[in-house]
């Protein structure tokens, strides 16, 4: 059985990036289906790939500015396309560059598949759609364009390094949220919960870590949540600011309860790292009802959730383990990156090219 030559457009190819840091380990796990991956990406940074990856950056991390590294990408790109064609490619987050590589692509006959998961739709976004063979999303609610094929395929959540840690959470009690810091988080929801178990259920000494970046945009909702937290439970949470991914790998293993209450209706991938973690989390998810109903928070009830985190609060910390290790196979089984890179490589990049089967 022959392995696909794989060609992967992304944002950034560094491990310290915040938010687009989990991206090297999904190249390194189509590196492990694949003779070989060249990465076309808008930045590069720290990352340790296997030998049969080949970085290539545009340059944004060098200062060029756009005009620049439109240039360089048809440089990289022509140069890969002369030296070997790929047999398929994945556009990871960067609509530009499915644009910017679709005619080239498509003159070779190189099927092209992209993964988005947002459910806003930018222009670029609805263009790059029409353009690209397949879409890969992780939800129904995940992806708004119109687009030629969309599968669903769930959240690829690098279950070996989101893992538990094989030892007691640590104390004081600590509710962690992960995640940029804006009202979509509906993080004074958690405040507000928070409140309610200091106040009214005299739950003491616990400590929330809220970790994640802030935009510009967000900068007024973020103070505001600062404000309120300072009144309402001073001293009691941390606003953390962003991690690169092994520093927030820690966080959810000293956790004793992880919020997310995102209000859309499929899992956050946040979340599923800290279940991947084997970190209880109270959600707003329906489907998280069905394994765990006392999980779920639905709505705008901050008492809800109040009760949701006294209940993990309240159990043994051999009962959270046990919960913990049903969510973690949950992930495994539903959402890890090992799935998704075989259904990537085998049903959907591979398989589009005529000829060719890798099942």
């Amino acid at each position: 059985m022959s392995l696909p030559r794989l060609l992967v457009f992304n944002l950034a190819t560094d491990s310290d990036d915040p938010i687009l840091g989990f991206g090297v380990e999904w190249v390194r796990a189509l590196a492990a289906r694949a003779v070989c991956v060249d990465v076309v990406c808008m930045t590069a940074g720290r990352f340790e790939l296997p030998d049969n990856v080949a970085v290539y950056s545009v340059g944004k991390e060098r200062g060029l500015n756009e005009a620049q590294r439109a240039i360089q990408f048809y440089r990289i790109l022509g140069r890969l396309l002369q030296r070997r064609r790929p047999d398929a490619c994945f556009v990871h987050m960067a609509p530009v560059f499915a644009v910017m590589g679709a005619p080239l692509l498509r003159a070779r006959r190189v099927p092209v598949t992209m993964w988005y998961t947002h459910a806003g739709v930018p222009p670029l976004l609805a263009v790059a759609a029409r353009l690209v063979d397949t879409v890969v999303t992780a939800s129904p609610e995940s992806f708004g364009a119109r687009a030629r094929r969309v599968v669903v395929t769930g959240h690829g959540v690098a279950t070996a390094l989101y893992s538990p840690s094989g030892t007691a959470a640590r104390r004081p009690v600590r509710i962690l949220s992960v995640g940029r810091v804006a009202p979509v988080k509906r993080l004074e929801l958690l405040i507000d919960a928070v409140t309610t178990l200091v106040h009214e259920t005299g739950e003491h000494g616990l400590e929330v870590r809220i970790v994640g970046p802030v935009t510009e945009l967000d900068r007024p909702y973020a103070e505001r949540l600062a404000r309120r937290a300072h009144e309402q439970i001073p001293g009691v949470v941390n606003f953390v600011g962003p991690m690169p991914p092994t520093a927030v790998v820690q966080e959810y293993r000293d956790a004793t309860v992880m919020v997310n209450l995102t209000g859309r209706g499929s899992f956050d991938k946040a979340a599923l790292e800290a279940m991947a973690c084997g970190v209880p989390v109270v959600t707003a998810t329906p489907e998280l009802a069905q394994l765990e109903p006392t999980l779920y928070a639905p709505g705008d009830d901050a008492e809800g959730v109040a009760r949701s985190i006294g209940d993990v609060l309240a159990r043994s910390a051999s009962d959270r383990e046990e919960l913990g290790g049903r969510l973690r196979e949950f992930v495994v089984a539903r959402h890890s990156l090992d799935r998704l890179a075989d259904l990537l490589v085998d049903d959907l990049l591979v398989l589009s090219v005529p000829g060719q089967s890798h099942r």
